[in-house]
């Protein structure tokens, strides 16, 4: 008898419905410690949606979105004190920031979906990290910012970065980072470098449709590298700004802007082996303010307002 009541027992038990709640995965606000992949979406998360609470651990988002409530915080944020944590795969929507990597090292942001936002990825004094695959878009301020004199050795590379007001920023002492190989369209800026960024690389990108700029480098943001991207179709394609020194602008193509192809206003500049064609003003511009730059080896053809102006002092000139 008491054998038959125990299996009655169990067989009752089995035959409970289990319902999906609370314990079904992080919920909006949690603190993760170990790897997780999400089963379903948070939506309208007040303040942060999810929070790293270890190091080395994987928020996998299981092509989930992560919705905020418009209010603020980060979709995912990753802090002081944890670290090599990946975020990807799904969707960040409607936060301040979708994903913000602060004063933290080797983290890897990938195959997000990032709309919506006020910044669509920020890295704050946060340094070797990978951005990388991500599709940003319509975020109100920037799309992928890096920035603060910690934010070092970061690599951004093969994002789709469109509608932004600012695609890609990188500022405030940020030293030797790279942007390599996104496709940047559809906002005011393009690509910014300003605030004294030092020394950031900037190869191999798409940037086109950008209301005032393609590639922009400001602000004292010295020693830049901006070679072999397409530059096509912006505002102004490149801009090396007042107070700039040591940029190398070299072999880019930059082509069919409606301002200058190439405006030069600092000193001590590099311009050399670039494809500059068919811009609405000249295809080079050196500033009033522009001084010992040099210019040279530049394929310059179909520019409306001529090949080359220098209005600037000690520039040296050859085609």
């Amino acid at each position: 008898m008491r054998r038959i009541l125990g299996l009655a027992v169990v067989v009752a038990l089995l035959q409970i419905p289990v319902t999906a709640g609370a314990t079904d995965g992080p919920e909006c606000g949690d603190v993760v410690t170990e790897s997780v992949s999400l089963t379903h979406d948070l939506i309208d998360c007040p303040g942060d949606g999810l929070v790293a609470g270890a190091h080395g651990i994987t928020i996998n988002l299981g092509g989930h979105t992560i919705d905020g409530d418009g209010a603020g915080g980060a979709g995912v944020r990753v802090g002081p004190g944890f670290g090599s944590v990946t975020i990807t795969n799904g969707t960040i929507t409607e936060f301040s920031e979708a994903v913000t990597l602060d004063s933290t090292t080797g983290n890897t942001v990938s195959q997000l979906s990032v709309a919506d936002n006020t910044r669509g990825i920020n890295l704050a004094n946060a340094s070797a990290n990978l951005v990388e695959k991500n599709a940003v878009t319509t975020n109100s301020l920037d799309g992928i910012r890096v920035n603060g004199a910690g934010s070092d050795a970061n690599v951004v590379r093969q994002n789709v970065v469109q509608g932004n007001v600012f695609g890609i920023t990188v500022s405030d002492g940020a030293d030797e980072n790279l942007v390599d190989q996104n496709e940047v369209s559809g906002g005011n800026f393009g690509i910014a470098l300003f605030s004294a960024a030092q020394e950031t690389e900037v190869t191999r990108n798409d940037v086109f449709g950008n209301a005032v700029s393609g590639i922009q480098v400001q602000s004292s943001s010295n020693d830049a590298l901006v070679s072999q991207n397409m530059v096509h179709e912006n505002g102004e394609g490149i801009l090396v700004d007042v107070g700039v020194s040591g940029a190398i602008v070299s072999r880019n193509e930059v082509i069919a802007n409606t301002g200058d192809g190439i405006e030069i206003r600092g000193s001590d500049n590099l311009v050399e082996r670039n494809v500059i064609v068919d811009n609405g003003g000249f295809g080079i511009h050196l500033t009033a303010t522009s001084s010992n730059n040099t210019v040279r080896r530049n394929d310059l053809e179909g520019n409306s307002l001529g090949p080359i102006l220098d209005a600037g002092s000690g520039n040296s000139v050859t085609l």
